[in-house]
């Protein structure tokens, strides 16, 4: 049996200088506890941060949050700290508290109005184009940008972005979404916005086709994009990929949508907050894409008493954790006149799958381009290197190693 391409997701660290004492115990015992499970087995070989690194977008917060990357997290990720794990390794959307928001001025809030208003996907298109409208919207994510772009050590100018990764034989192409980047206060919800602009460049990215796994990171759930947006972009993000990874809401989920065309099947994982106070049940997730046969397997860890474990009280998974056949081929008895039916773990684990797996393409891919492509030239363009849009994302290279339903309200969301 193949070994399967293995995620490490987290998301919501909020790293904050005022409650550095509260989650300092919380951070260090969760390198602990991965470095331990790291040592059994479970070596990542890619690290999904959906969102929510720091706390208010500010330098300082990017400064701990590097810190601790690179001091505690990463030299935890590998068996051997001689091999560490590549730095491109880390995929990284902004959430809203990776918007400063002092930086948004009534003129950024009289855009972002007409754009609402409009309700054009051309209209947020001519607009993301525009350098200096571009510039304007964006700049509440500066800080965020700065330090990703140090991190990877190459320029990354813009919150989205898509990247392709050659790993044991399967071809996973990640379409890093910026939904925050109209982020500015408490009643964001309805309000944000990802554009068809973006999509385009990200999820319908050429170097997505013929992938053996389809990845959209996100920070915020559906209901946060403004009505117009949401509609579109969801269809299109059903369509064009296999697995949601999200954060925002600080309760972990996972489910299964299945629309009545199976080719819009998808998984959303939700990771949970990995630091919401000492005190809560924080949580994150190591996720298994296994080739053959078709699977996605969620393991579910959470804080609690004050200790990192296995989070045995997901519904239907006793041992922390569950099973999923992606894009599902339901046979006639199981057919709904709904428009999606939601499968749950406690569904899909105590029985034998119901589902056919999607047929595969052979799992010896050609050579990969490299990603992180710059954008399109407009809203049903194909990206071209010459339009102002994308920045140039790292290379694929083989990994190193060392030895829902539509969402539900959980805890405040950060």
């Amino acid at each position: 049996m193949c070994e399967p391409v293995r995620l490490l997701h987290l998301s919501d660290l909020h790293f904050r200088g005022r409650t550095h004492w509260d989650s300092d115990p919380v951070l260090r015992a969760l390198t602990g506890y991965i470095a331990a499970e790291v040592r059994g087995g479970l070596a990542p070989d890619l690290v999904v941060i959906t969102g929510d690194l720091a706390f208010a977008g500010g330098k300082d917060e990017y400064a701990a949050a590097r810190i601790w990357l690179e001091r505690e997290l990463w030299p935890a990720l590998t068996r051997d700290p001689a091999a560490p794990l590549d730095r491109d390794r880390l995929l990284l959307v902004p959430g809203n508290h990776d918007a400063d928001r002092g930086l948004v001025g009534k003129g950024v809030r009289f855009m972002q109005d007409g754009l609402l208003e409009e309700r054009s996907q051309e209209a947020v298109a001519d607009l993301l184009r525009d350098d200096h409208g571009r510039a304007g919207l964006l700049r509440r994510h500066d800080a965020y940008l700065v330090f990703y772009s140090e991190w990877l050590g190459a320029d990354q100018p813009l919150p989205w972005w898509q990247s392709t990764f050659q790993i044991r034989g399967q071809r996973l192409h990640a379409a890093g979404l910026g939904s925050a980047w109209m982020a500015c206060g408490d009643t964001d919800r309805g309000r944000l916005l990802l554009g068809r602009y973006q999509i385009n460049q990200t999820v319908l990215h050429p170097d997505g086709e013929g992938a053996h796994w389809r990845l959209a990171l996100l920070h915020h759930p559906w209901d946060y994009l403004a009505e117009f947006d949401t509609h579109e972009a969801r269809q299109l993000i059903h369509l064009h990929r296999d697995l949601v990874l999200r954060g925002h809401l600080h309760e972990g989920e996972a489910a299964l949508v299945r629309p009545a065309d199976p080719a819009r099947a998808y998984l959303e994982l939700a990771a949970g907050c990995v630091y919401d106070g000492s005190r809560y049940p924080n949580a994150f997730q190591w996720i298994e894409l296994s080739p053959q046969p078709r699977r996605v397997r969620v393991k579910f860890r959470t804080w609690n008493k004050g200790a990192w474990q296995v989070d045995r009280n997901q519904p239907g998974c006793p041992d922390g954790q569950a099973d999923f056949p992606p894009d599902p081929t339901p046979p006639p008895s199981l057919a709904t006149p709904a428009d999606a039916l939601i499968l749950h773990p406690s569904s899909l684990i105590p029985h034998p799958s119901p589902f056919t797996p999607r047929r595969l393409s052979p799992l010896v891919a050609p050579p990969v381009r490299s990603s992180r492509t710059p954008g399109s030239g407009g809203p049903d363009a194909t990206p071209h290197p010459a339009q102002p849009g994308l920045c140039p994302r790292h290379h694929a290279r083989p990994a190193r190693r060392g030895g829902a339903e539509p969402e539900r309200a959980g805890r405040a969301a950060g």
